[in-house]
Formats: structure tokens, sequence, C-alpha cells
């Protein structure tokens, strides 16, 4: 692809999208919840303590300058404002971000170092989760900063699929901290409670650990749930078409490359037709200057046998005798030109074998490059599937009193989002991850079911050119035979036919 082309794509952009509004909700718990709490050797949660208030006002202009960084990116990848200025508020937004909440984090870690029978509790470790995302975006936005060349100029760096992308993900995303919000207030629940609530509701898994008991609620889920899930149905789906759309734009430089040795090939045999033309055209000449010459030459014979007749006998035939043993001129040019003409034969044969030979070598290695690329697809997407299921296990099982197989069986039954509800995250810890790690896990099984959907579509395309191939050459084939047999019929079975 062109410069050109490189600057107006990037995927950079695409990262620096989707990370950024974790940025925003992975803060909401750390804002609205104690960073400090109790815990009870049964590993529950007992006494939380109260943030300092300068903590709550910092962490209030942290989340300002966050939400308005996201506002920034949002205006920069629907083009309602251009890439410079609104790259420019958005780190300027994120920086502020991260500084507060790097210092609060240090501050606070260090003061409360001490063995007083309290800890960090999950609303800490969130702060942390959404200042390391909000980094995470920085740094992408001044890569792809510096990295493109005429930067002002070039775009929102997203295709119109993948700016999709990244409006849906920042309204689902709003959407579950909105409908956690309302939860937290309906039921009564902490809003981490609730943003698991959300999470758990809004993916089909319904675990039953946390259920509406009143009214309210119940009335309230019946138009929240509803919403939440066709979004997550929205953007499962403009996901998958943003992959496939990766997918083709591979597709398409593969077959660039064959449609140019096709017309290569081409090129190549309309001039070696042209060039058997040309050749068996000289060589027809040649061959009848050949016979015109030696029909003169006969004439001249002729000539010369009526004056032999007149001279002595003895000679005459002696005479004969010795012009039999020399061939004529025309002979000699006549069995020339036929030599000359199957050596030209021969050439041209040749050459139209390398034609073909050199195109079948180049089709085979576009086909193994692709096989290699959808191994290599599968390979990654298959990978990350199994990371996110025995690291998520690994997790859990550390987390929460579970064994191992008791992790990979629960993330197993999420996964499938079957949801029995024999285990279920107790701690706010548990519940915490559990957040981060399913709003990932429907982004690695849409990765998946892309690269396997794009996989079966290529069998079944290859698979019907291949019958097409077959059927055109048997038609082919049945054409010469059919024209082949009409020629050995007589004339009158041939008009019978």
């Amino acid at each position: 692809p062109s410069q050109a082309l490189r600057n107006k794509y990037r995927r950079t952009p695409v990262f620096s999208g989707t990370i950024a509004p974790f940025a925003i909700m992975l803060e909401i718990p750390g804002f609205t919840s104690k960073w400090y709490v109790h815990i009870t050797p049964s590993g529950q949660p007992d006494v939380y303590r109260a943030n300092p208030v300068l903590l709550d006002v910092g962490l209030a202009f942290s989340l300002t300058s966050a939400v308005i960084a996201n506002l920034a990116i949002l205006a920069r990848f629907s083009e309602r404002m251009r890439p410079r200025k609104a790259t420019a508020i958005a780190v300027a937004g994120f920086f502020i971000h991260d500084v507060i909440n790097l210092v609060a984090l240090i501050i606070f870690g260090v003061i409360h170092a001490v063995d007083d029978g309290f800890t960090y509790s999950e609303a800490y470790w969130m702060t942390t989760a959404s200042t390391v995302a909000s980094i995470c975006c920085t740094i992408s936005l001044v890569v792809d900063y510096l990295r493109t060349e005429d930067f002002k100029d070039a775009g929102s760096g997203l295709t119109k699929k993948q700016s999709q992308l990244v409006i849906v993900i920042v309204a689902f995303l709003a959407y579950i901290s909105l409908s956690a919000l309302v939860f937290a207030l309906v039921m009564q629940l902490p809003f981490l409670d609730a943003m698991y609530f959300s999470v758990e509701s809004i993916a089909t898994i319904g675990l039953g650990d946390i259920v509406p008991k009143n009214t309210a609620s119940r009335i309230l889920l019946f138009f929240i749930a509803p919403g939440g899930i066709i979004l997550l149905g929205v953007m499962v789906a403009i996901a998958r078409q943003t992959i496939l759309e990766e997918f083709e734009d591979a597709y398409k430089r593969r077959r660039h490359q064959y449609k140019q040795k096709l017309s290569e090939r081409q090129k190549e045999r309309k001039q070696h037709r042209q060039d058997r033309a040309n050749v068996r055209s000289n060589l027809s000449r040649q061959m009848k200057k050949a016979k015109e010459g030696e029909g003169k030459e006969d004439n001249d014979d002729d000539d010369a046998t009526d004056e032999s007749i007149q001279q002595d006998p003895t000679e005459s035939s002696a005479s004969n005798g010795d012009l039999s043993l020399y061939p004529t001129t025309s002979m000699a040019n006549s069995i020339s030109a036929t030599t000359t003409l199957h050596q030209y034969e021969e050439d041209l044969i040749t050459q139209r074998k390398e034609i073909e030979d050199r195109f079948e070598i180049h089709r085979k290695k576009l086909a193994k490059a692709q096989r290699n690329e959808f191994w290599l697809k599968l390979s990654i997407s298959a990978s990350l599937f199994a990371c996110f299921w025995l690291v998520g296990a690994a997790i859990f099982s550390a987390i929460e009193p579970w064994s191992y197989f008791d992790g990979f069986y629960f993330v197993f039954v999420v996964f499938t989002s079957i949801g029995y509800g024999d285990f279920h995250p107790t701690t706010s810890s548990g519940r915490a991850f559990f957040i981060v790690w399913a709003l990932f896990g429907v982004g690695t099984l849409t990765v998946l079911f892309s690269v396997v959907t794009d996989a079966w579509s290529n069998v079944i395309q290859q698979r019907k050119y291949r019958l097409g191939r077959k059927a055109h050459k048997h038609g082919k084939i049945r054409k010469k035979m059919n024209g082949a047999f009409e020629r050995i019929l007589p004339a009158g079975m041939r008009e019978k036919r």
C-alpha cells in the first residue's frame, strides 16, 4: 500500500479508541467506593474506612479529565474535530488524569502500608487498572502522532467500520456504567456489585448470586437488560465486520497480485501467439517461393533435356546422372524452411510451457501464503482464547477459595454463557476481575469466531471454484470430442444428427 493509504488507515487509533473508555468505567468504582477495608478471616469485607476529602476531590478532577479526553477522541474519530486538535486535548486530559491518579495511588499506598488489619479495597485496584488503561491510551496517541506523516491532514486514521466500532464500544461501556448507577441506587448495592450485576445480566450469563428482589428493580430490568443485550449484539456484529474487513484487505492484496500475474501471462500468451503466427507466415512465404523456384528449375531441366537428345546419348546419360546426385536449390530451400519451422515450433512450445510454469508457481505461492496466513490467524486467536481460559482460571482460583479445576470449570461455564450458578465470585476482588475479564472475553470470542467464519467461507469458495474449473474443463473436452465425432461421421448421418 502507498504511504498515503498507510497514513489514512492505521491500527493504532483502533487500540486508542477501544481502550480509552475503560479509563472512565474502571475509575467510577474507585471514585464512588472506599479504598481501605478490613477483611474478615473468611475473606469478606467487614469495615470500610472513609476516603480523605482531598482524595475524593482529586478523583473528581481526574474523572472529569478522563471524560473530556474521551469526548475529544470521539470528536476525532467521528471527524467532528481536526485530528491534531482532538489528539492534543485527549493527550492533555489523559495526562492530567494519570498524574492525579499516580500521585493519589502512590501516596495512599505509602501511608497505609502498615499492618493495622486493613488492606486496599477493590476500589483502589480498580483505580489502578483505570490508570494503566489511561497510560496505554496516552502512549498510543503519542506514538500515532509521531509515526504519521502530515498528521493534520491524515484524517481520523480509521475506516468507516472501525469508527463505528469505537463509537459503539464507548456507548456500550457508558450504558453499563449508567445501568450500574441505576441498579446501585434502586437495589441498594455498592457500585462495584451493581456493575458486576449489570455485566452478568447484559452478557446473559446470569449466575444468580445477585438478583433483583424488589418490584422496582425487576421493572427496571425489563427496560435495561434488553437494551444492553441489543447493544452487545450490535457491538459484536460490528467487531466481526471490522475483523473481516482486515481479512478482506489482505485477500484483496493477494487477489491484486494474482490478477497482475494473470494479466502478465495473458500478454505473454498473446505475444506468443503473434510470434507463432509471424513465424508460420514468414515460413509459408519462403515455402511458396521455394516451390515457385522449383517449378522454374523444372522448366529449365526440360529445355536441357531437349538439347541433350540432340547430343550423344552417352554424354546425355552421364550428364543426367551427375544432376541426379545433387539437390536443386529449391529443394534445399524447402528442406531448410521445414527444418526452421520445426525448430521455431519447438522453441515456441518451450516458451509457452515456461509461461505456464511461472504462472503456476506464482499461483501455488499465493495459495501457500493464504494458507499460512490463515493458520497464523487461527493460532493467534486460539492462543488468545486459551490464554483467557487458562489464565482466567488461575486468577479466579487464586482470588476465590477454589481449586484450579473449579476455576477452569467456572471459566468454561461463563464463556459458553451457560451460567449454572454453582460457582460465582464472592469476593470484591473476584467480582472486580470478573467485570474486566468478561468484557475482554467477549472480544476474544468475537475474534475466534470471525477467523473460523472466514476460514469456512474460504473453504466453500475454493470448493465452488474447483468444481467450476472441473465443469469448464469437462465441457471443453466434451465439445472437442463432439467436434471430432462430427468430423468422423458420414455427411448423411451428420445431417440426421
